[in-house]
């Protein structure tokens, strides 16, 4: 039997406001059919470890939040849908969102799973990104 997890990945311009990350994780979230409560972890790019928006939104929806260096994000730079050269020359990577999901639901994939794949492709607004990968873990039950 498995069960499936979901990562969101994050990026957004300096100073993007909590009220633009939460819509397009709302949106994000609709595309895919889940609720917030089935996220098990945010992620965004390292630089972005100040960012008080991100920060807030995290907070708010108890979800952890970790961060990445860019040289991480390129290791994923085959599997986005959308790379993006102004991203890579203000960040130095392809893909902030999807590459942040991947990275994160790897993470945990690499003990526990298989490979993630992004369910829902890069999706913006005017301030952010958001992407979602999603992992299928291995549950055992227990022989009764």
């Amino acid at each position: 039997m498995s069960t499936a997890t979901y990562f969101v990945g994050i990026g957004c311009r300096r100073d993007c406001p909590e009220k633009s990350l939460r819509k397009v994780l709302q949106q994000a979230l609709s595309a895919c059919g889940i609720t917030i409560e089935q996220i098990e972890g945010l992620a965004s790019i390292d630089t972005k470890k100040d960012e008080a928006g991100l920060l807030e939104l995290a907070q708010s929806l108890t979800i952890p939040l970790s961060f990445f260096p860019a040289e991480h994000l390129n290791t994923f730079s085959n599997r986005v849908s959308d790379p993006s050269a102004n991203v890579l020359e203000t960040t130095g990577t392809q893909s902030v969102a999807e590459a942040s999901a991947l990275a994160l639901a790897l993470a945990l994939a690499d003990t526990r799973g298989e490979l993630p794949k992004l369910i829902v492709n890069k999706l913006k607004n005017s301030d952010a990104t958001c992407a979602v990968a999603r992992i299928n873990l291995s549950v055992k039950r227990d022989p009764a």
